[in-house]
């Protein structure tokens, strides 16, 4: 006959823990990510208004990629690669009613149904055709144009998902090392914020940023996996 194991519930004689009562909230502006060496909105408009589709390559899928310096596009071939130098003319022609540009405005100005009926949009695409060789039956134009127009929007998404990089070159984190305490980081201060609302009340962070970096906030002794 089996001895029976009795566990201790240690739970039991520790003392109750009260729950939260109230709620705490945080709005992460754009710029919370500066400090990690993100780039700032003014950055990312500056870089894509200036766009050499030269230093990038797209494969057969659809893909974007950095093209190194001084090397070839290996993939001239695909007709995708040409939608690259499609994606400029549109900002050229964004650039043409607007002063600055702005990635989030020029989504807006690509997903405006009017745009397919704007001559001055025909014309870079017609434009955009003749210089790469590019030929569609005039029945087909029309279907031909939106479907540019969702290759760039793929594309703009692509583009700043590889701008979108900290000063150490990564827009994704691996798991990380625990960050301890008292070591130091760039966001001490506000962990320790977080740390300290945390104790009493619910707390909830909405965040106006593209990348992940908040959430590796989750491996330190701030946090302690809380998120």
């Amino acid at each position: 006959m089996s001895e029976e194991i009795v566990i201790p519930d240690f739970e039991f004689f520790s003392a109750e823990k009260k729950m939260p009562t109230t709620h705490g909230s945080f709005l992460l502006g754009a710029g919370f990510s500066v400090n990690q060496g993100y780039p700032t909105a003014n950055d990312l408009n500056g870089q894509i208004k200036d766009i050499n589709p030269d230093k990038f390559t797209i494969d057969g899928e659809g893909n974007l990629f950095n093209l190194p310096e001084a090397k070839d596009d290996p993939f001239w071939y695909f007709s995708d690669a040409r939608k690259k130098y499609f994606v400029k003319g549109l900002i050229q022609l964004y650039l043409k009613e607007n002063k600055d540009f702005d990635y989030e405005r020029f989504y807006d100005f690509l997903m405006n149904p009017e745009l397919l009926e704007r001559d001055d949009f025909k014309e870079v695409c017609k434009e955009f055709r003749k210089k790469y060789n590019i030929n569609s039956e005039e029945k087909d134009i029309e279907y031909g144009n939106r479907e540019l127009i969702s290759k760039t929007v793929r594309l703009m998404n692509q583009l700043i998902q590889i701008m979108l990089v900290d000063k150490d070159g990564k827009n994704f984190y691996e798991p990380s090392v625990h960050q301890m305490k008292p070591l130091p980081t760039e966001y001490i201060g506000f962990l320790q914020l977080l740390e300290k609302v945390g104790e009493g009340s619910f707390v909830h962070v909405h965040s106006l940023n593209h990348d992940l970096l908040f959430e590796t906030f989750s491996h330190t002794d701030w946090m302690k996996g809380g998120l």
